[in-house]
Formats: structure tokens, C-alpha cells, sequence
């Protein structure tokens, strides 16, 4: 059965069949995918941040995580990569922020053949509000269309899976260019362009 995550998920969205091909083999062999684009990579950043929001916003805590990734991480665009993440993150307003952090949680829905997965890089409370938030890891900004789809397809997952978070608590924090992506409501163009591709996705799941 054809299994994406949301991110891939929207990438896919009307890209030409070839490349639609490539997002799809890196969800069905994940282990062949190349490492940079995928969370385990950014595992110490994430858990660095983590800890951050966890302590009370200590600056400390990421200057250390970024001495430790220096001494002990590899191959080397692994450890510079991580490096990367963590000062963009410093340097960015999210270390301004107050999130209460909390445990997360996994989600999923079936349409048709396909399953959709949802699970965020980081869940919080800000000032008694729950936020659910997604990192773009990458060294360059991610496509505001892209973006914004992520945000609205975590939406649609969490409506279908009755999840009580709506899709205005949603965020996609780009730390290549220290902009957010929200978004008030789920359009229905994004839920049209989810329905019609989900049999594009199971004819060329099939092939791969």
C-alpha cells in the first residue's frame, strides 16, 4: 500500500510524473533516499532544540550540542549540516519563543489506497495554545507553495483523524530564511488536489 508523509506528500502535488516517480521510491525505500533530506540526519538538531524549550531557552544548550556535533558527528555534511541548522536556529526568533514542549504524537489516514502520515518535528503549548510545528532542515528556503500545502495537508489529516488540533495551530518554520507558514483554513483546492492524485500515486507506486 502506498505510504507518504505529509512533506513528501506535498512536494508531490503537481510535479511532472518523472519527479512525482522520485518522491514516491524515496517514501516506498526509504533506506535509499539520500540521507540530507531525511529528519533522522537533523536527529541532534532536533533533540537540541528540544531540550532548549525544554530549559527555559538556554543558550548553552545549543552551543553545546554544537560543540558536541563538531567532536563527534559524522561523515562531515552530517556535522556541518546539523551545525548549520543549530546557529540559523539561534539566530532566529523561534529562539525567542516560550514553548512548553510535549510529547508527539503519530497520526494517519487511509484514502482510497493511500496512507498519509503525520507526525511533527516538534509539539508545544505557547501561552495555554497548542502549536505543532514543522522544520524545513534544508540549506535553501522551501517553495511557498510547497510550504503552504504542508501546513493545509497536516490539517486535512488531523480533521479526518479527528484529532481536535486545528489547522490554524499548524506551523511550517523555514530556518534557511527564518520565515513561518500558517495558514487560517484548509483550502479546498488543497483537498481537491489531494483526492485527484491519490490514484496517480497508486498507479505509479506500482511501477516502482
Amino acid at each position: 500500500m502506498p505510504t507518504l508523509n505529509v512533506k513528501a506528500f506535498a512536494e508531490l502535488l503537481n510535479l511532472p510524473a518523472i519527479q512525482q516517480q522520485k518522491v514516491l521510491y524515496s517514501q516506498k525505500y526509504p533506506k535509499d533516499e539520500p540521507q540530507i533530506f531525511r529528519i533522522p540526519f537533523y536527529s541532534k538538531s532536533l533533540s537540541a532544540i528540544s531540550k532548549y524549550y525544554r530549559n527555559s531557552n538556554q543558550s548553552s544548550i545549543i552551543n553545546s550540542a554544537i560543540n558536541e556535533i563538531n567532536t563527534t558527528v559524522e561523515p562531515k555534511p552530517k556535522r556541518e549540516n546539523n551545525v548549520r541548522v543549530l546557529r540559523c536556529f539561534l539566530g532566529s526568533k523561534q529562539a525567542k519563543r516560550s514553548l512548553n514542549v510535549i510529547s508527539n504524537k503519530k497520526f494517519s489516514i487511509s484514502i482510497n489506497s493511500v496512507d498519509i502520515r503525520l507526525s511533527f518535528d516538534i509539539s508545544s503549548t505557547e501561552k495555554g495554545k497548542g502549536k505543532y510545528i514543522f522544520y524545513n532542515w534544508r540549506n535553501i528556503p522551501i517553495d511557498t507553495v510547497v510550504a503552504r500545502r504542508t501546513v493545509e495537508i497536516a490539517g486535512y489529516v488531523l480533521e479526518k483523524a479527528k484529532a481536535g488540533i486545528d489547522v490554524s495551530q499548524i506551523e511550517l518554520v523555514d530556518l534557511a530564511v527564518g520565515k513561518t507558514y500558517r495558514s487560517p483554513r484548509i483550502k479546498p483546492s488543497t483537498v481537491n488536489l489531494i483526492l485527484n492524485n491519490i490514484n496517480i500515486i497508486d498507479a505509479i507506486w506500482k511501477t516502482i
